[in-house]
């Protein structure tokens, strides 16, 4: 069965220690939208969607907030990264089986959609860059099988690592 391709950013999945996810309220950055799912970095104390490489994720965005002025805006943030895994879609047919699970993969970062609130963002499964996204296994569900745009269970890695290769891909 073919996966179908709905990519909706990172998704809650689990805690690794069973218990709710640590949420907690910050302030946008303004000008931009957040979608639920977007990956989330700080700029001058404000929280706004990672664009770029250097960017620096602080956590993931649990809920859509629209644009407003810098510090005006709240945003619910998935912000415990070490105890959370989330569910991706990756972007192609590259993670084919179990043999691509454990890999670090780059994020494909792109703007959400009003519509749904949701945000776009997946996994680049065509770049095994020892990115922040840390594949863990595909998501057991019976609408999702190997292959492309395929449900993976992920890791946000921050290590030394992940800081020094490409958050988003080119």
């Amino acid at each position: 069965m073919a996966n179908a391709d709905r990519p909706q950013g990172l998704q809650f999945g689990y805690t690794k220690h069973g218990g709710p996810p640590q949420i907690m309220v910050m302030k946008t950055a303004g000008t931009l939208p957040i979608y639920k799912g977007d990956i989330v970095d700080m700029t001058s104390g404000w929280v706004q969607s990672v664009t770029a490489t250097t960017d620096l994720p602080v956590g993931v965005a649990a809920a859509y907030t629209s644009s407003t002025a810098a510090g005006v805006g709240d945003v619910y943030v998935y912000n415990d990264l070490v105890n959370t895994v989330f569910i991706a879609q990756a972007d192609g047919t590259d993670i084919a089986g179990t043999s691509l699970c454990g890999i670090r993969y780059a994020l494909t970062a792109t703007a959400g959609t009003t519509a749904s609130e949701q945000s776009l963002m997946e996994i680049d499964s065509s770049t095994d860059t020892g990115g922040p996204l840390h594949v863990l296994d595909k998501v057991n569900r019976p609408d999702n099988a190997w292959g492309g745009w395929v449900d993976m269970y992920v890791e946000l890695l921050l290590d030394a690592k992940a800081r020094s290769t490409s958050l988003v891909s080119s």
